[in-house]
């Protein structure tokens, strides 16, 4: 459904009278409406947003649910990027694929624990609901604040 824009409050539309209100008012409203049609109309995405994206996130975890980047391909990681403009505190799994085992699914919606390190890295502390010892390729959404 697209929104239509919505129309500027005009003082000079109002009669003179009330024209000084009009303007006061159009000086609030019509950026505000302007903003709220831009956000609707499809103008913002993760470019706009402080948070982050982070696609094919490689990782295997223990039954546990620890990072175990201890066995088989090195392509495995227990830390990532920080792609936000600012400070993550907390994550949103949006997918996860099995890498190992295409007829493998979660065992429940995947949930990640991070900590951010001084070097602006991201630790993986916990992920819970992936098969153990199983590599799955994950995108990741950093919500900030």
């Amino acid at each position: 459904m697209k929104i239509e824009k919505p129309r500027q409050v005009i003082p000079e539309e109002y009669e003179e009278d009330i024209q000084p209100t009009m303007e006061k008012l159009a000086y609030l409203i019509n950026p505000a409406l302007e903003s709220l049609y831009s956000v609707t109309d499809g103008n913002v995405d993760f470019t706009n947003l402080s948070w982050g994206l982070v696609t094919g996130l490689v990782v295997r975890v223990d039954a546990n649910g620890k990072p175990d980047t201890t066995s088989g391909s090195s392509s495995v990681v227990s830390q990532f990027k920080n792609t936000a403009k600012k400070t993550p505190i907390g994550t949103s799994i949006i997918s996860a694929t099995c890498i190992d085992d295409s007829s493998l699914y979660p065992t429940s919606a995947p949930y990640m624990s991070i900590s951010v390190l001084d070097t602006g890295l991201i630790n993986i502390d916990n992920i819970r609901g992936l098969q153990p010892n199983k590599r799955y390729s994950l995108n990741v959404i950093l919500i900030t604040n």
